[in-house]
């Protein structure tokens, strides 16, 4: 069903289509989503009206499905995420989780999961300004001896109980998160090296680290960056993504803070987002059948397209609308 924005008369902009995309032939989801966008965003149709894109993966069992829009606006294009994913739950139904997605994520993470350790200080209160002082002099050097992909899993884990004390970010080029750990954490994170830590006052303390507060640079040079966030009409809230070139950043921002984005053409459909998975859903069972040699029933209803008339219903809306004015 359209918005409610919609229906009350609030918005006239409508979607001129929706994208479906799969993994189903083992392509690269991300790959193929920036090559619908880089198409959308020359589209006449696309300026100035958000296009619903749902990224189905997975297999039977275990689908997921992540919805996010194109929005071309102003010459930058905008990828709004509500933060929305319809993913298989255990018991056969279907949970919908408020998180961000996998297409999100992976366009963010991509080329931005490197991790630099730049030195030690001796409160975790001065690590912050210390990695500024350092990136404003210094280029990071990668260290051998620490496990990136360690670092990384580690965060993902537990979000809690490491310390991220600030974020460094270059508009256009690298972002940063600050960490600070102590001695296990970086004893942990070096597991080919022998790295004890242990206490300030150790008389075999040869490098004078030890028991110190080591400072690490997590990140990289994502793909897209999040300048902030904008809630819809109907109550939903979208965090706006843009490129990581320094002109869409620096717009991107001015509009959000402008209020130049129209909250009342963003709105998320449940009906096509249900839709989208269960289209892939039936695909993946009707594969499974044919596998078993099994046939389907012909009187099966075909779920290959939503059975609601957008076209139809806009024209008598706007003919209703016409008529309400005379």
């Amino acid at each position: 069903m359209p918005s409610v924005s919609y229906m009350n008369g609030f918005s006239s902009v409508c979607a001129p289509f929706a994208v479906v995309q799969t993994n189903y032939d083992g392509s690269d989801c991300i790959d193929e989503i920036m090559g619908e966008f880089d198409k959308m965003s020359d589209e006449p149709a696309c300026q100035g009206r958000p296009v619903p894109v749902y990224s189905v993966r997975g297999t039977l069992g275990f689908i997921e499905v992540d919805l996010v829009y194109l929005y071309m606006l102003g010459g930058v294009p905008m990828i709004l995420d509500p933060g929305i994913v319809l993913r298989s739950a255990e018991n056969g139904q279907i949970d919908e989780i408020q998180t961000t997605g996998r297409l999100i994520t992976g366009l963010f993470t991509r080329d931005n999961d490197k991790v630099f350790s730049i030195g030690y200080v001796d409160d975790p209160c001065d690590a912050y300004a210390y990695a500024v002082e350092f990136t404003r002099h210094n280029v990071p050097v990668p260290d051998t001896h620490l496990s990136a992909d360690l670092v990384n899993s580690y965060i993902v884990a537990n979000p809690d109980t490491m310390m991220r004390v600030g974020t460094i970010q270059n508009p256009g080029g690298t972002v940063f998160d600050v960490y600070a750990i102590g001695p296990t954490e970086s004893a942990m994170f070096r597991p080919d090296k022998d790295y004890m830590g242990g206490d300030v006052n150790s008389e075999n303390d040869i490098d004078g680290t030890r028991g110190k507060i080591e400072v690490l640079l997590c990140g990289g040079n994502p793909d897209i960056v999040c300048i902030g966030s904008v809630c819809s009409a109907d109550g939903w809230v979208f965090n706006v993504w843009v490129p990581n070139e320094r002109g869409y950043v620096d717009c991107g921002t001015h509009m959000i803070e402008q209020g130049d984005i129209p909250a009342d053409v963003l709105y998320v459909d449940s009906e096509e987002l249900a839709q989208a998975y269960i289209m892939y859903d039936d695909k993946l069972r009707a594969d499974e059948s044919d596998a078993n040699g099994e046939t389907a029933d012909d009187d099966e209803d075909d779920t290959d397209v939503p059975d609601f008339d957008y076209e139809e219903y806009y024209s008598e809306e706007a003919e209703r609308r016409e008529k309400a004015a005379q």
